[in-house]
Formats: structure tokens, sequence, C-alpha cells
């Protein structure tokens, strides 16, 4: 055996996989087919959202604490700021089932929390405009990650502790062996007795079958100029995340001091992606046209159209949670795809379910609700 784990992907989830188990004594080759870092798959943008308030759903709070400790973990060990925390305003409609799930948020685990009325949101963050059937709830323990920065953090604080490392390397296939698992890949082979699987987009490519439950989709990520970028500085302008019935979009404050950064988190079916590898960078004009009427329409102070677009890829699942299990039977291969374009704030708790699964075989982390036994028709899954 060349390792005791193999990790094929070294986005997200595969470098605090590496970071996890190389932290607890297990000797680990992680394989990368771009660079620690890179732009081409769920983890660029420069900025990603960290809430704990969490509008998918109570589930995922204890995961979010978890993540949050986690994050403060790398941060100390790397020396890198990685999580910035600005404050969150989540908002929508009184009766949506976002602002329900926000609620059950606060109710169930007694989360720090603000309710703003529309006088006092307008007030304290004008850069909104609020409809009189918003909901404004503020979360003191939401703000912002630097993706790029934390999966190199993580793939360095690895290879210190003796993981290795490998990039480019791309792997072209993972088949069973005679106690554990073979990796090909473009320079060679490698064996160890189990493996994890964190490849976002390009996981139909390694397990196929996935196709039944989750696709490759395109989002949009835009960047607007401020009219007046003091007002939209991290100290007067938290992340925010909106949902109404016309509009599903996140953002950030300017930390360039001219740009406001957006998400858009619906997803079309021209958004549909069938080979991450040619993913376009060119946004469509009607796609920008989009984004910006959500933009102008619900934010003050901002020029449309965006001044810098970027489309990165995700693999969104049908319920839009992600998969983690062992996708075949005889395989050791433990997968995590599927997180929908909200998973990079949890990626450290996930590093953590990643070591615990691969050393226990369970963990202490409430993760039954991402299991693919949730699906009611798993014939052509092993798991």
């Amino acid at each position: 055996m060349d390792a005791d784990v193999l990790v094929v992907g070294c986005g997200a989830m595969g470098s605090q996989a590496a970071w996890q188990l190389a932290s607890r004594g297990r000797s680990v080759i992680a394989f990368e087919q771009f660079y620690p870092g890179h732009d081409r798959g769920a983890s660029g943008g420069d900025t990603r959202i960290f809430r704990t308030i969490y509008g998918e759903g109570p589930q995922y709070v204890p995961l979010l604490l978890e993540a949050q400790r986690r994050w403060r973990e790398l941060e100390e060990i790397s020396k890198e700021v990685l999580l910035t925390l600005t404050g969150g305003l989540m908002i929508g409609p009184e009766n949506s089932e976002f602002i329900r799930n926000l609620r059950a948020c606060v109710q169930e685990y007694q989360l720090p929390h603000e309710v703003l009325g529309l006088d006092e949101a307008r007030r304290r963050f004008p850069q909104h405009r609020y409809l009189e059937s918003d909901v404004v709830i503020l979360d003191p323990q939401a703000g912002y990650l630097r993706p790029e920065r934390a999966n190199r953090a993580a793939l360095r604080v690895a290879a210190q502790l003796g993981a290795t490392i490998k990039f480019p390397s791309e792997v072209t296939s993972i088949t069973a062996t005679k106690g554990g698992v073979e990796v090909t890949t473009d320079d060679g082979r490698y064996r160890a007795p189990q493996a994890i699987v964190t490849v976002g987009p390009w996981i139909l490519r390694l397990f196929p079958e996935y196709g039944r439950y989750l696709s490759p989709r395109r989002l949009i990520q835009p960047w607007f100029l401020a009219d007046n970028p003091e007002a939209f500085a991290p100290a007067r302008f938290p992340i925010f995340c909106r949902r109404e019935e016309d509009a599903n979009f996140s953002g950030f404050p300017s930390i360039d001091g001219g740009m406001v950064k957006t998400g858009t988190n619906d997803t079309y079916e021209s958004d549909s992606v069938l080979d991450p590898d040619h993913l376009s960078r060119v946004t469509p004009l009607a796609d920008l046209d989009r984004v910006t009427a959500q933009v102008t329409t619900y934010l003050n102070g901002i020029s449309g159209p965006p001044a810098r677009v970027t489309n990165y890829a995700d693999a969104y699942t049908t319920d839009l949670h992600s998969i983690l299990g062992w996708p075949r039977a005889g395989l050791p291969v433990y997968v995590m795809a599927g997180y929908s374009g909200h998973g990079f704030k949890l990626a450290s708790a996930m590093g953590v379910v990643a070591a615990d699964i691969m050393i226990d075989g369970t963990s202490s982390l409430p993760i039954k609700h991402l299991s693919l036994e949730r699906f009611s028709d798993q014939s052509s899954l092993g798991g």
C-alpha cells in the first residue's frame, strides 16, 4: 500500500479531508487535476458566505458550528485570515420556507440573532430596498470566507504534517483491489485500503451512476460598481441572503473598495453543464440582464450591468442537499458530492466527517440527512 488513504480532488472538501487525516497521523496521498486554489471548480470567486442561521434547514446548524470552530483552527495553524465576520442579513417573505427555517434554527439551537423591524432595517442598512412583506433577521455569526486561500492553507498544513499532494494529477479510474482500492492517474497507479472522492462537478466521470441524483450546473458570480463604495464597506454592509418571489440571490460587502459581489442562487435549464472541462467563461447577455434586474431592484446605490462576471460549476442534487456515502458495494471509496452551491462554508466540518469515516467508520456529526439512503430508489447504487 502507498498510503492509508487516497484523496481524489483537492477543492473545498478534499483539502480539508487531507488536513484532518494528516492531523490524526494517517498517511495521505491527495490528487488534484489542476493546482491548489484553482478557479475551475466550485471554490472560486474570492469570497463565499458563512452563516449559522440557515435557510436550508436547522439540521445543518451543528455542522455549521463545527465548521466555524475548524475554520478558526485552520486560521491559527496556517496564520491566514480565512473567515471574516460581518454579520448577515437574511431577508424574505413572512410565510416563506426560508424564513420558517431561519426561525427554526434560532429556536432549536438558541442562536444569537436580531429580528429587525422594517423601519430599523431601513435606518441601519439603507443599501437594501425592503418589501412590506419582508422579515429581516440579522445573524451576528455570519460573514465571508476566502475560498482559494482556505484550500491552499489546508493543503499546505496537510503537507507539513506529512501528506503528499500531487498536482497536476488527473485520476482516470478507481477500482477495487485485494485489500483496498487502486487509483490510476496520468502518471501512475496508487493503492490504499480506502479512498475519498471529492471532485465536485467532475463526479460523473468516475461515478456515472450518480447522474440519477445530480447534475453539473453553472452559477454566475457578478461584481457591480458601487456608487458610493464606502456605503458597502464590511463595517457597514453585512453579507446577505435574499429570497423573494422574483429574486433569489446573495451578496457581499466590497472588499476591494469599489465593487460589490453578488451571486444568484437559482439555476435554470440553460445552466446545465455537459462537461465541466468546457464550462464557458462567456456569460450570455440574457443572463447578465437576469442578475442585473435582481440586484438593481433590491439594492440601492448599485450601478448595472456588472463590471466583472465569473462562471463556475458545481454539482446539484435533485433535492439540493449533498450526498455522502459508499456508492458501490465492494469498493472502499467514500464519495462526498452534490453540494448544490452552498457547500463551501461546510467544508471544514466535512473534512472532519471524512476523517471520522476513514478512521472510525462513522462520525458523531449529524450527517444522516445527507445520506444516499434518503433517496427511495437506490437500485443503481450499491451504497
